[in-house]
């Protein structure tokens, strides 16, 4: 089974509708990818039945389609897709629909951090041709508008509609999404952060952090980075309780001032 998510927001690029799939362990025995029904709907009609999956890699890979009962799968090709990126349980996958045959795709791992994708030496198969339909050409700038959205915690789908309403917000700096666990309020004071943005965007070597929400106020909070991870440790109970946060809730946290570590945080109450 996977979680399906559907924006078509007049804010994202050109107007150009996505979608948002998060892997369950039942499409990964299937072979094939659900496309979700509302956006089906919206765009089955125009969908031929070969399509192209465009990675930031530089690669075309060529997917069939399978139709059945008002309901569309990504099938021929898929499976190769998802072996060639190591697509597994809990990731989560976000397709921009171009037209041309052609779906943009971002995929981002466990790690809550977009993959590295493999040098692409080749193309999978042939690139359908770019003036069909009279559509621009997408720039690389364009396409990686959303590379920095980081997403934590795949949860189950009574929290995604939050996930989605977060990422229908637009910040203009690098920011990351995370869904509150019980163990993130509680007494263990600590939160688990993705350690890759840790690494790209903290800067400074005093450990600390400073969280503000709209009203200006301000938390000091420490962070730790490990090898294999990173988290909010003394000074996040404090934020959460003062915040009156609950599981469920999600909060979108945007690097406002890099040379303080200055994070503007966006509350999405359950």
């Amino acid at each position: 089974m996977t979680t399906n998510l559907y924006l078509n927001s007049s804010t994202e690029s050109a107007d150009k509708p996505r979608f948002f799939k998060i892997i369950h362990s039942t499409v990964l025995g299937d072979g094939k990818l659900g496309i979700p029904k509302r956006f089906v709907r919206t765009y089955g009609k125009i969908l031929s039945d070969t399509m192209f999956l465009k990675i930031p890699d530089g690669a075309a890979w060529k997917v069939g389609l399978m139709r059945g009962d008002n309901e569309v799968w990504l099938q021929s090709g898929w499976k190769e897709f998802a072996d060639y990126y190591s697509i597994g349980y809990g990731h989560f996958l976000v397709f921009r629909y171009d037209g041309d045959s052609t779906f943009r795709v971002l995929i981002f791992d466990k790690t809550a951090s977009e993959i590295d994708y493999p040098s692409a030496n080749y193309q999978h198969q042939q690139e359908p041709n770019a003036n069909i339909g009279g559509s621009q050409q997408i720039t690389t700038e364009e396409f990686n508008e959303a590379a920095s959205i980081e997403i934590f915690d795949v949860s189950p789908p009574v929290t995604i509609s939050k996930k989605l309403g977060a990422l229908s917000f637009k910040p203009q700096n690098p920011f990351f999404i995370i869904t509150m666990q019980p163990s993130y309020i509680s007494t263990r004071k600590n939160m688990n952060i993705p350690l890759r943005f840790v690494k790209r965007y903290f800067t400074t070597d005093n450990d600390k952090t400073t969280l503000c929400v709209s009203n200006r106020r301000t938390w000091s909070v420490r962070y730790l980075a490990r090898r294999f991870d990173a988290k909010f440790s003394s000074g996040w109970a404090k934020f959460a309780g003062d915040n009156c946060l609950q599981v469920g809730d999600v909060c979108l946290f945007e690097l406002i001032k890099p040379s303080t570590n200055l994070l503007k945080v966006f509350i999405f109450r359950q």
